[in-house]
């Protein structure tokens, strides 16, 4: 217990002293450019966080962007996993989205954002690209992870016939599960990402990408890092938040 506790300690602070480095190297930097609408300092990107989160805009396009990734991120995840699991079953299910979740990694994330918004409103273009994004890498994560799924468990079901479901339940569901918690938080980042680059360069009224890309017009970099840290910051707790839920559900089942 006091092993674990003093390694809890010392991975806290060498995450601290990480983050104090980088802190400090961006400051060097900032200080060697002398231009805050080029690189603004830490103190800069503070003040301009402290300013916009006294206001109820910078609410209302986090809201709006964050709900909409979330969204495609959710929607992704589901689809990725229901489609691999099934796969197990289904195997025409394998032929057909294996190679089209390799074309999907392939395309270049500007290419679909520009054809989602040739086809549909800037307003959702977050969650189509979010959902585009992420689909590919839960699908192909849990399947990569069902092709190296226990022989020697599976030849036992075989002998004494399980039933799919209680192969699924005993076999599959233990082994995928790292996978799939793998999967996600990888996935969530991807997700907030790309569908932050989807409203730059669609812009939704409303939108952090908006607010970015205004930003960028009027060389405001402080308010630009700004968005970005906040982006970050919900981007991580996202996944901080998947990689408890699965493992205190996995504690749980055993």
């Amino acid at each position: 217990m006091k092993k674990q506790y003093n390694k809890k300690r010392k991975k806290i602070i060498y995450t601290v002293l990480a983050a104090a480095f980088w802190i400090a190297l961006w400051q060097v930097a900032a200080m060697a450019i002398d231009m805050d609408f080029v690189l603004p300092s830490p103190a800069s990107t503070v003040r301009a966080l402290a300013e916009n989160i006294a206001e109820t805009k910078f609410w209302s396009s986090i809201l709006f962007s964050v709900s909409r990734i979330t969204v495609g991120f959710l929607l992704s995840g589901i689809c990725g996993i229901f489609l691999a699991v099934s796969s197990i079953k289904l195997k025409p299910i394998k032929i057909l989205f294996d190679p089209l979740c390799s074309v999907l990694r392939a395309v270049p994330v500007a290419s679909f954002i520009i054809l989602v918004l040739v086809m549909f409103s800037s307003k959702n273009v977050a969650a189509i690209i979010s959902f585009l994004m992420g689909l590919p890498l839960v699908y192909s994560s849990i399947s990569k992870a069902i092709d190296v799924s226990p022989e020697d468990m599976l030849e036992v079901a075989d002998i004494y016939k399980m039933s799919f479901w209680a192969r699924l339940r005993y076999i599959y569901v233990p082994h995928l599960r790292p996978y799939i918690a793998n999967a996600l938080t990888v996935s969530v980042g991807l997700c907030f990402k790309s569908g932050i680059a989807a409203e730059v360069i669609g812009y939704p009224m409303g939108s952090v990408g908006e607010k970015m890309y205004l930003a960028k017009q009027g060389l405001n970099m402080p308010d630009l890092f700004a968005y970005t840290v906040v982006i970050v910051l919900i981007s991580v707790i996202c996944e901080k938040v998947i990689s408890a839920v699965l493992k205190s559900r996995s504690e749980v089942s055993v």
